[in-house]
């Protein structure tokens, strides 16, 4: 329990002090004055694992001081499964299907997608530390050696009401929903040997870009847990939750503190998603950790296409990808 109190004190203090520098310093990389982002990433890196003196170096930097603020916070098993994932998928498909590969690379690059995901998913991430205060009990969950299965209903949350945490949740959803789009393309890319080729499952999406064009709700079907990067985001996002959150068609009983959803309208019973509120506070912290899951992806696609682009990083053998041990 003293390192569950010992992280959630460190994160709000970190937070609150240094939180602003490291804004300061994705805004610096997101208006490229390359001249004052290394300067500014020295103070957190040392020179010998992140030198710097590129643009493939200075997009290391600012990944790893984004992940260094959250480390502690993040189921370290699931982290590191779905990071080695990515990185591990990416490089067997550099080698098998290079050619799709970088045309799938160059596809959200040349469309300016990658970049609108990244400053979408920092943005949300800055949204999380709002929000984090409320979440502190949910975080405290993953030091329990057993959670009581009724612990919803017996003890519920008392840091957070539903209004503290459903934009948030909105917000989170959409952005995550949009991110599918880059899923989608590397399952395609995996199952099907062609980033734009999509599998057989509605007659007027056949290519990328029709699903692309498609609402979000849709592109959740394509996200059934079958292929291979459908592990970045299966069973997170909710649409009837969302729907509901954004008609308020939701009500939350004070006492019981069980929230019901109405994804049609108040009036309509027929469809109503029922929990309480510690548990969707619960899946609050899961888009958070998606919302990680997703940014690890965007920044290996982003890194991909600067390797393509001739850039080159140090010596491989001094690069622990999300180094906090070294």
């Amino acid at each position: 329990m003293s390192t569950f109190i010992n992280y959630a004190i460190t994160f709000l203090e970190f937070s609150e002090s240094r939180w602003p520098e490291i804004k300061r310093i994705h805004d610096i990389w997101v208006d490229e004055k390359h001249e004052y982002l290394a300067k500014e990433l020295r103070k957190y890196l040392s020179e010998k694992t992140f030198p710097l003196d590129n643009e493939l170096e200075l997009l290391r930097g600012v990944n790893m001081v984004t992940i260094m603020v959250f480390f502690n916070l993040l189921n370290k098993e699931r982290f590191s499964s779905n990071s080695k994932f990515v990185m591990d998928e990416i490089s067997r498909l550099s080698e098998k299907k290079l050619k799709n590969l970088m045309k799938l690379v160059n596809y959200f690059e040349a469309n300016h997608l990658i970049y609108k995901y990244e400053s979408k998913l920092y943005t949300q991430l800055d949204r999380f530390i709002v929000i984090f205060p409320h979440l502190i009990p949910v975080f405290g969950l993953q030091f329990y050696r057993e959670i009581p299965r009724d612990l919803a209903i017996e003890k519920g949350l008392t840091t957070a009401s539903i209004e503290d945490l459903k934009q948030f949740y909105v917000d989170t959803y959409e952005i995550l929903a949009e991110t599918i789009d880059l899923i989608v393309s590397f399952n395609n890319l995996e199952h099907r040997g062609d980033f734009e080729k999509m599998a057989s499952r509605r007659r007027d999406i056949k290519t990328i870009s029709d699903f692309i064009a498609k609402s979000k709700g849709i592109k959740i079907d394509f996200i059934d847990g079958t292929e291979a990067f459908d592990k970045l985001i299966y069973k997170i996002l909710n649409n009837k939750i969302r729907n509901a959150i954004d008609h308020n068609s939701y009500k939350c009983d004070g006492l019981s503190q069980l929230i019901k959803f109405y994804p049609k309208d108040l009036q309509d019973e027929s469809d109503v998603e029922e929990m309480y509120l510690l548990d969707f506070a619960r899946c609050c912290w899961d888009l958070f950790l998606c919302i990680v899951d997703s940014y690890v992806l965007v920044y290996q696609t982003r890194k991909l296409f600067l390797v393509m682009s001739g850039y080159s990083s140090i010596d491989p053998k001094l690069i622990d990808e999300y180094g906090i041990a070294k």
